[in-house]
């Protein structure tokens, strides 16, 4: 039978409806009724018993017929259909009728069987039980023993309800009076056994006819589903717990189908999301990331959905505005599709990218500080011979003689060159300190006057000084050049426009786990710490000028000061210091000074008694130094003063010297730079020869620089180049003499 006569708002219906004619002829099937009867009449495929009420169903629409027809399809397929008949128009001459059909036979075709033969429920697992219309059990198979726990003997001619507990009783009776009814019943829900346990079923509940067709009573099939239920639960628990723990976790999770959809979000931080929760659902990926990061993403899921292993990547772009950096942990989530963990670490990116610079301008500042220390000790050895030199010559000279002034000019000079050196050493962190306990609070009162002098005449000058600190360990006078050189530099910044410059010490706590400030030098490392504060109203610097500040070769002034601030930050790191700047352009400067304090008191320094002399008889001396010049004015210099001089230009030389039969040394003077050997190797070698040899260290780095190693050697002392003739004769016989 065709369907093109179908009306095609119900071609494609699922329910199944067939058209007849006033005569019982069909019309047409739709596709649901074509399935079941393929193009036959129905009426060729109901069982004969039920042929005629078919018949009068199609001529004579009544509405819903009182029992199911059964039907033998292809002569093999025994089925049940229920069938409503509605009139297509009462007026039409063609009038007919439209039958729609429901296929109940999983509820009425167990029960016609079970009216045909009860015996072969005695083999089914499922509990089938079976009343009449009063609700007294006419049927209880072994499946309903096993399952409920009553014996058939038990429940056949008792009322069904007996069984129940009384708080079920009610909710029972409302089921049996619908079937009774006519209704069907189908559903999950917890029953009762014998024991008063519980169990779970899945129950299929209806009528069954008598012969004559009229409803005899009901038949119910329960299947135990408890196992199934405690799995269900089980896994609700799993995935609510499992819910649980993603909701807790600082990432996000997304899970991301095969087409790109986000399906699935999970996330107990909403910031980290580009956008509300309840806005990523069904989104795609293009709506959710720029397509930077997009080009970095893709290949890594076309990599996880082939290889089927985790992969991480970090991406970052401009989200929302805002730009921001993820790691991206993609996982794959079986059937397809992915899982993907989004943390952010844009924070942690900022931290690293701020301790980067902080760790290049450290790196700076110490590269800065090996050249300026290098410079400085190839300046002294210079400075040494310049300086020596015109000693010698000033002394031979009259002083009444032009020359004799300039060479007074030329060693004056060299005096002020050896300064710069000094300044540059302390910037290099290499000055010649000697540290002692000293009150901070005492050395800045008594510099007061010659603050005052150096503060421009624009500036306010004020003082606020903390008594009874702590004391810290410094060398004053270098302690004095930080003073000096920050009010210099505070000076300078207000001696435009005017202003104010405060200067205030203190003691403070420093923990490291508290935000302390921008550190220049040093790390906010925790403990006691003394301070030094010198602040201006200036005109205050920019973030870019702030970043050199510290370096030797820059300067905001129009004439070169010498190295100031490079000095000072020199002199902190090397006493173990850190400075701090807070700056902004307008609103002035302030420089913070911390100094580790000291558990000694600053009354505990005890005068170095003055080195002794000693009238001991000149001898012969060896000097080892790689500089031509200074060899020429060392030996020059001494025997000038009655010692015999052995010179050589490197270690080896001088020990085949110290080696040589016959030789005998009354003291050396040895330089620590040498081009074959270390200094310090040297002597120590030499020491192993003559333990008791005099020896005197020269070197253009400081006493602090070398550590103070030589001091474990009898009869040893140091000269820091550059020297004069004079200094270099004192340190000789400071050794002579002991």
């Amino acid at each position: 039978m065709p369907t093109t006569n179908c009306p095609s708002a119900v071609l494609h219906l699922v329910a199944a409806m067939s058209a007849f004619d006033n005569e019982g002829r069909l019309c047409w099937h739709n596709h649901a009724a074509r399935s079941l009867f393929g193009g036959c009449h129905p009426l060729e495929q109901v069982v004969a018993a039920d042929r005629d009420r078919l018949k009068q169903l199609v001529s004579e629409p009544a509405g819903r017929p009182s029992r199911p027809f059964e039907f033998l399809l292809n002569g093999v397929q025994r089925i049940w259909l229920e069938g409503v008949a509605t009139r297509v128009s009462e007026s039409s001459a063609s009038a007919g009728c439209v039958v729609q059909w429901w296929d109940v036979t999983a509820m009425f075709g167990q029960v016609e069987c079970f009216r045909r033969s009860f015996g072969m429920f005695e083999h089914v697992r499922d509990a089938i039980i079976a009343t009449d219309l009063s609700g007294v059990v006419t049927y209880w198979n072994p499946g309903a023993e096993r399952l409920f726990g009553w014996k058939a003997s038990e429940m056949i001619g008792r009322p069904y309800i007996d069984r129940i507990p009384e708080e079920g009783k009610a909710e029972v009776l409302a089921h049996l009076a619908s079937r009774a009814e006519g209704t069907s019943f189908e559903g999950q829900f917890l029953d009762w056994r014998k024991d008063g346990s519980r169990v779970w079923i899945d129950a299929r509940v209806g009528r069954y006819l008598d012969t004559a067709g009229n409803p005899a009573g009901l038949v119910g099939i329960s299947h135990d589903i408890t196992e199934r239920k405690q799995a269900e639960e089980e896994l609700f628990q799993s995935r609510a717990r499992l819910k649980s723990i993603l909701d807790a976790i600082p990432d996000a999770v997304f899970l991301v189908a095969e087409t790109g959809i986000v399906s699935e979000v999970f996330s107990s931080r909403p910031q980290i999301l580009v956008r509300p929760p309840q806005e990523l659902g069904g989104a795609r990926m293009e709506e959710l990331a720029p397509p930077n990061v997009l080009e970095s993403v893709q290949p890594v899921l076309q990599r996880v959905a082939t290889n089927l292993r985790p992969e991480s990547v970090t991406v970052e772009g401009d989200f929302e505005g805002e730009h921001r950096h993820f790691d991206l942990l993609v996982a794959p989530d079986t059937p397809s599709g992915w899982i993907v963990v989004v943390t952010e670490i844009t924070a942690r990116v900022q931290a690293e990218t701020k301790l980067e610079r902080r760790m290049q301008q450290a790196q700076k500042l110490e590269s800065l500080g090996l050249l300026a220390g290098g410079i400085a000790h190839d300046f002294n050895n210079l400075l040494t011979g310049i300086l020596g030199f015109a000693d010698l010559a000033r002394d031979g000279t009259p002083p009444e003689l032009p020359a004799s002034r300039h060479l007074s000019e030329i060693e004056t000079s060299a005096r002020r060159a050896a300064e710069l050196c000094r300044q540059l050493l302390a910037y290099a962190g290499r000055g010649k300190f000697i540290s002692q306990p000293v009150a901070l609070s005492d050395v800045v009162a008594e510099m007061y006057e010659l603050l005052s002098a150096v503060i421009s005449k624009r500036a306010r000058f004020e003082l606020q000084l903390a008594s009874n600190l702590p004391a810290i360990e410094v060398d004053p006078s270098q302690m004095r050049q930080v003073v000096m050189n920050l009010i210099t530099n505070a000076s300078d910044a207000v001696d435009a426009t005017g202003g104010e410059v405060f200067l205030r010490t203190g003691q403070c706590e420093i923990d490291n786990l508290v935000e302390v400030g921008t550190f220049v030098s040093g790390e906010a490392t925790p403990g006691n710490y003394v301070f030094l504060e010198v602040r201006d109203t200036g005109c205050g610097m920019t973030p870019e000028v702030a970043a050199l500040v510290f370096d030797p070769f820059y300067s905001t002034k129009p004439s070169g000061r010498g190295l100031g601030l490079a000095a000072v930050i020199g002199i902190v790191r090397a006493h173990r210091g850190m400075i701090r700047l807070a700056s902004h352009p307008g609103q002035g400067s302030c420089f913070t000074v911390y100094m580790p304090a000291s558990r000694l008191s600053a009354d505990a320094l005890t005068p170095r008694p003055p080195a002794a002399r000693s009238n001991r008889r000149r001898g012969e001396i060896l000097a080892i130094d790689d500089e031509p010049a200074l060899r020429l004015l060392i030996r020059t210099g001494l025997e000038s003063a009655g010692f015999k001089t052995v010179v050589a230009a490197n270690g080896q030389a001088g020990l085949a010297l110290v080696d040589a039969p016959k030789q005998r040394f009354d003291a050396a003077i040895i330089d620590l730079t040498l081009p074959d050997v270390r200094g310090q190797d040297l002597i120590e070698q030499i020491k192993s020869r003559q333990a008791e040899l005099p020896v005197v260290v020269i070197s253009g780095y400081s006493e602090e620089d070398l550590g103070n190693w030589y001091q474990r050697f009898s009869n040893t002392t140091f000269l820091q180049k550059p020297f004069t003739v004079p200094e270099l004769i004192a340190s000789l016989r400071l050794v002579l003499g002991r």
